[in-house]
């Protein structure tokens, strides 16, 4: 912005004045441009004064005092920055960011810079450009707001919880208390009605747990179904416990869940301290043995911590006894040390504690195994990977973890020929040396995987990165893509090769409509900027053929083939379902039960039957496929009379013989028209520029707008497709488009039942005629 305020100078030297060329240009750049003098009053606005704030007549800001036009939390800041810039010795201008209220009444974030030019006899004042930067506050505030909170209950996540736990013990003389509450038995509501219906109630629950607290306290998600309730300030004995109890009794009324009531309950577990006497590590240890005491005592209620049922778990659960879900949920929160040498000691021996396995990607089109994506389990234990991989992350050894299990699922032997290896990488391990090192060499056999929200926050480094690991031959795979806060922005700059879309939209997709037109939309997408699209747990055939429908080119998932340790085949029936479906597409089945349609697939059923036209009944029958196929309320066809100067008028929803009487082209301009040119037309009820005659068949009708497409044949026209909607509104692109083709497929077909004589064309359907031209033909 410095180099603005030069070109001014440099034009001022140029062009004497405040006229002519230099104002003309002044006015053309996209900042506001201000001339403020030393008692910090505008003397001269100009620039894009009109655009950025709204006021056409710059010069009604010239007298103003420039702190007037700020925030008046900012305002302090305008007199100590204009003394910067007076002061200044050195090149350049002083830079300021401020809010500058717009005519309507909205505030917005302008980056100032103030140059010093009251030496300058043609300025005389400080010269202030101002940049309109709200949409970049706007994202900052998004990418600081996605990572401290959850994407999605937009609870705070584990990160700002236990920011806020450190400040809050940190300060002195106060009473914290922390609330662990864990939804029982929520395994129930996934494994019975589905993913997507789990993910609603803990959006619902979080909303219930923010209405029980005070607007000091803080609700968090720590991951799963478990969130933590943090009191930063507990006044009265008995107030965490009042919490609690709060806490219970909103969430044990019934949730509605896609319209059916849904009931959960949940497990509290309370621990209140004084600051300064525990660190955060052991108040959060202390809490989830809370938790886990409720769950052993009946569940749904909630439990004070209590040192000598804590000793008696770890006891019942030493180090020396058979690993199980119930010893390790009681060592979940073990203290930073003890966290730190569990993995270690999977490092140390990594052959004996870590185990890879390998499920198949299969392309639906043909069920035959295109790659694997390499997983980890750790053996011995229940608690899921990603939760071993958070805690090595928590503990600084997590690029090692993530780099062992890379190196190890790379040096496994006997992959098919000509299948890919994918490899779940963050974007700290992927930057890393040691992940660097991993990947050395040739990666025309890796696809690395990286989770999109994982990606929010990272800059061109990355992108560097990735894109050197492509040059050698590496595809790029973003997963859980439609989960996440700002999933597609990330798909927007990262240019994967393939989009993995997460279970959440996959499963029940047969079932959901809604569901399958977000795929289709990501189909599409990805078609247009060369990547396939993986959908991840397919867990039923049902859902396999909707996806192999929709054109999803590759799935994974429980109802192909299940992760084993060496490289497993497709399920016979997962695999016959592929190669059937995709035979159907090439035969035209019209037996084959199509779960899905798309919009191409309605197309080119409409396109077939235009082609079997040979009746008047067939074309009636075309006209409600068609109406469909734009989402219209009504669609006419009108087909030129034998005179070549009228048109008989077919509608869909009308019997045999009702068609109109042939009315003249003379009576309809705009008809004739678009016979003549081939030029497609929309006509709007209120648009008084339109044909009045077109308007007042319109209200005649009681529609709001019609589209009129020419069915054409090379430089002939036959008649006109009519589409017409209740609602007043221009027709869009995809729908003009869609129209011709269809208008292209039937001026063909007719003009070729008609011969060479466009006068023929309204007898055209009748059957005699078509029989004896066929014959002669």
């Amino acid at each position: 912005m410095n180099s603005v305020a030069g070109t001014l100078a440099d034009l001022r030297s140029k062009v004497p004045g405040r006229g002519g060329r230099y104002r003309a240009l002044v006015q053309l750049t996209s900042d506001v441009i201000l001339v403020v003098a030393s008692d910090g009053r505008v003397r001269f606005a100009g620039g894009a004064t009109a655009a950025v704030l709204g006021r056409p007549r710059a010069a009604a800001l010239e007298g103003l005092a420039l702190d007037a036009l700020v925030h008046p939390d900012d305002a302090p800041l305008v007199g100590p920055f204009l003394d910067r810039a007076l002061a200044r010795t050195a090149p350049g201008g002083e830079t300021l960011q401020l809010r500058m209220r717009r005519a309507d009444g909205l505030w917005i974030h302008v980056e100032a810079v103030a140059t010093d030019l009251r030496a300058d006899p043609r300025v005389g004042g400080v010269l202030l450009t101002c940049r309109d930067v709200t949409a970049r506050e706007a994202l900052q505030e998004q990418l600081r707001h996605r990572a401290f909170h959850d994407p999605l209950t937009q609870l705070p996540n584990r990160a700002l919880l236990l920011e806020r736990l450190d400040r809050a013990l940190a300060r002195a003389d106060r009473t914290v208390a922390l609330l662990f509450v864990d939804l029982d038995d929520f395994k129930v509501v996934n494994d019975t009605l589905g993913h997507a219906a789990g993910d609603a109630v803990l959006t619902a629950v979080a909303s219930r747990l923010r209405g029980c607290l005070r607007s000091a306290d803080t609700a968090a998600r720590l991951g799963g179904d478990e969130l933590a309730v943090l009191l930063e300030e507990v006044r009265e004995p008995g107030e965490a416990e009042t919490t609690a109890a709060r806490i219970l009794d909103t969430l044990r009324r019934p949730f509605v869940i896609h319209g059916a009531p849904v009931q959960v309950s949940v497990s509290v577990g309370l621990v209140v301290e004084r600051s300064g006497r525990i660190g955060v590590d052991e108040l959060l240890r202390r809490a989830d043995f809370a938790m886990y005491a409720a769950k052993r005592n009946g569940k749904a209620r909630a439990e004070r911590f209590d040192p000598q049922v804590a000793a008696e778990l770890v006891e019942q659960f030493e180090p020396t006894a058979p690993l199980n879900e119930e010893a390790e949920r009681v060592t979940w929160f073990a203290r930073a040390e003890e966290q730190r040498e569990e993995i270690e000691r999977v490092l140390a021996d990594p052959a004996q504690r870590m185990r890879q396995v390998f499920q198949p990607i299969v392309d639906l089109r043909t069920g035959r195994v295109s790659g694997y994506e390499a997983l980890t389990r750790f053996d011995g234990s229940r608690r899921p990977p990603n939760a071993w991989f958070a805690q090595a992350h928590r503990c600084g050894l997590g690029i090692e973890l993530e780099v062992g299990a890379a190196r190890a699922q790379l040096a496994a032997a006997g992959r098919p020929a000509r299948t890919r290896l994918a490899l779940n990488l963050s974007p700290s391990a992927l930057l890393s040396a040691e992940g660097q090192r991993a990947l050395a060499g040739d990666l025309s056999h890796v696809i690395v995987e990286v989770t999109e929200d994982e990606v929010v926050l990272e800059g061109s480094e990355l992108e560097e990165c990735l894109a050197e690991l492509r040059s050698r031959g590496a595809r790029l795979a973003i997963d859980d893509v439609g989960a996440g806060y700002a999933g597609l922005k990330q798909v927007v700059r990262l240019r994967p090769d393939i989009l993995k879309i997460d279970r959440s939209l996959v499963d029940g997709v047969t079932a959901e409509p809604e569901k399958g037109a977000m795929i289709d939309a990501l189909v599409r997408y990805a078609g247009r900027i060369g990547a396939d699209v993986c959908a991840e747990g397919v867990e039923s055939l049902d859902d396999q053929r909707t996806l192999a429908d929709l054109d999803v080119t590759y799935g994974q998932g429980y109802a192909l083939a299940r992760p084993a340790p060496r490289w497993a085949p497709v399920d016979r029936a997962a695999a016959e379902l592929c190669a059937s479906a995709h035979l159907a597409v090439f035969r035209q089945d019209s037996r084959h039960d199509w779960v899905a349609t798309s919009s191409e697939l309605r197309l080119e059923r409409v396109c077939a039957r235009i082609g079997e036209v040979r009746s008047r009944g067939d074309l009636r029958g075309l006209l409600d496929p068609i109406c469909a196929l734009l989402h219209a309320d009504d669609v006419a066809l009108s087909l030129l009379g034998p005179s070549g100067d009228t048109l008989v008028t077919m509608m869909a929803g009308r019997e045999e013989g009702e068609e109109e009487d042939p009315y003249p082209l003379d009576d309809y301009p705009a008809t004739a028209r678009i016979l003549e040119s081939g030029a497609a037309l929309q006509v709007l009820a209120s648009d008084t520029f339109a044909d009045p005659a077109e308007r007042a068949l319109l209200h005649e009708l009681g529609y709001g707008a019609v589209l009129m497409v020419p069915l054409q044949s090379g430089a002939r026209s036959v008649g006109v497709l009519e589409y017409y909607t209740a609602a007043e509104g221009p027709w869009s692109r995809a729908q003009i488009h869609r129209a011709r083709i269809l208008a292209y497929q039937l001026g063909r077909v007719l003009a070729g039942l008609t011969g060479s004589d466009p006068s023929l064309a309204g007898l055209v359907l009748d059957p005699e005629r078509v029989v004896e031209q066929q014959a002669a033909g």
